[in-house]
């Protein structure tokens, strides 16, 4: 269990963790659909990903964007 009781593959708040929990889910055979779709939904208008994306302004990150890319490609060969 993750968090508050909650299944460690839930997913959490950052894309950052989100990234490299599909990653490891998706080793392991774990369902990580609903944090791909998470990921997905957190795109930026930018089509990338920022783990301070809550700060105004704040562009896509190359490195968080391609951590993200890599795990939305992972998430779905795994799904």
């Amino acid at each position: 269990m993750g968090h508050a009781g909650e299944p460690f593959f839930a997913g959490e708040v950052e894309p950052c963790i989100n990234g490299k929990a599909v990653t490891i889910g998706a080793y392991f055979g774990e369902d990580v659909r609903s944090i791909v779709d998470r990921l997905l939904g957190e795109q930026m208008r930018d089509a990338g990903w920022n783990c301070e994306a809550a700060a105004a302004g704040a562009p896509s990150s190359k490195s968080r964007t391609t951590s993200g890319r890599s795990a939305v490609d992972t998430g779905a060969r795994s799904g």
